[in-house]
């Protein structure tokens, strides 16, 4: 409206004026335009720099709680893994007592077993054969415990129970038969 009044008064200056005019016109305009740009201007900034802040804030708080869930992950796992190496300690534990104990069986075996093809070589007829049967027998129980001896080594926690039975029920037969054979002597 106010542009309509001016060119209505306008039209009564001369072309030459009218020029001279409008160039101040547009002077006058364009010079005070960057004074309500710049109010406005500073007002968004204000909003912008305030929301770029709680942006950056809302961010700094997200990497925080990240870096907080991340840390607990670590803890957990390096409790996990701590757990883990406890489990395989007291494994490894009474993987070696057991062991320990197998083979000390088995070594009092080989001494018996030794004495005992002694006193069958001085055996005859009937009592030698059966001497020399009970004497193969043996040795392939001897074997079978070995070999449950070695499968205890290699268990696992999940196999544990059943490799462990397996060796004592060996070992216990192994010993069962020893004392028969033994008593064929007597």
């Amino acid at each position: 409206a106010a542009l309509q009044q001016v060119a209505t008064h306008l039209q009564f200056v001369p072309p030459m004026k009218l020029t001279k005019l409008t160039s101040l016109f547009a002077a006058v305009a364009f010079s005070a335009m960057p004074l309500s740009i710049a109010a406005c201007d500073k007002n968004e900034t204000e909003d912008v720099g305030e929301k770029i802040e709680e942006r950056a804030d809302e961010r700094a708080a997200k990497v925080v709680e990240n870096a907080e869930e991340r840390a607990k992950e670590i803890r957990a796992n390096g409790e996990a893994k701590a757990e883990i190496a406890e489990d395989a300690a007291e494994m490894a534990k009474k993987r070696g007592e057991v062991a320990l104990s197998a083979k000390e069986q088995l070594s009092k075996f080989d001494k018996n077993m030794s004495e005992f093809e002694m006193k069958a070589k001085s055996l005859k007829g009937a009592t030698l054969e059966q001497a020399n049967a009970a004497i193969v027998s043996l040795k392939a129980e001897r074997e079978q415990a070995n070999v449950a001896l070695t499968r205890l080594g290699t268990a696992t926690a999940a196999t544990w129970d059943q490799a462990k039975s397996g060796l004592e029920s060996a070992l216990n037969e192994l010993d069962e038969s020893y004392d028969e054979a033994e008593d064929m002597l007597d």
